[in-house]
């Protein structure tokens, strides 16, 4: 019995792991129509096109799913439902305190997870219509660009973006963590 119980144990912790260390990667590529957000390998949600219109595809593990996010879905409400949501406890309101202090810690720790996206590669090729911008663009692109951001202004109307941004849950959560710890000293109880 207390094999089963290890063994069970060190799946989950397996799970746990595989879920903090998974990356969450957003693509974006216009000129293979791909868009793309998957977390690691496993679990993936493509945008395609098909006759114009557009369509969700699902992958989660082993099962896959297309979803037309245009079509209308009708819910029924229950007279059960209303009266659980009525019977409900009110939950204790919060007060800011210092609504300037907190204002200043909130956009520090909102830019500090903004932080933990790493973005792998931006590749842009624009043409604004304008001749002028267009040569302006190009030399400041030509100082910008190194390694995987490549950046450029063309003269024949084309337009082609591809970019991956990539994430893990463990970042987000130590960052958000250490969020809370700091922002919760701005909340005081009201009953």
């Amino acid at each position: 019995m207390m094999i089963y119980f290890l063994i069970i144990i060190f799946i989950l912790l397996l799970l746990m792991i595989w879920l903090f260390y998974s990356s969450i990667r957003l693509v974006i590529d216009s000129e293979a129509n791909e868009y793309s957000l998957s977390f690691g390998e496993q679990i993936r949600v493509n945008l395609i096109f098909k006759e114009g219109l557009p369509l969700l595809k699902a992958k989660l593990f082993f099962y896959e799913k297309v979803i037309d996010p245009l079509e209308k879905i009708k819910k029924r409400k229950d007279k059960k439902t209303k009266d659980k949501k009525e019977k409900k406890k009110k939950a204790k309101k919060r007060e800011i305190v210092d609504k300037l202090g907190f204002a200043e810690d909130a956009t520090r720790q909102g830019l500090d997870i903004i932080r933990t996206f790493k973005i792998e590669k931006l590749h842009l090729n624009i043409d604004t219509n304008d001749f002028i911008v267009n040569s302006y663009l190009a030399g400041a692109f030509s100082c910008i660009n190194r390694g995987e951001l490549l950046l450029q202004a063309n003269y024949i109307g084309d337009f082609f973006l591809k970019f991956t941004l990539e994430n893990k849950i463990i970042r987000v959560l130590i960052v958000s963590i250490r969020s809370f710890f700091i922002l919760k000293k701005y909340f005081v109880k009201i009953n």
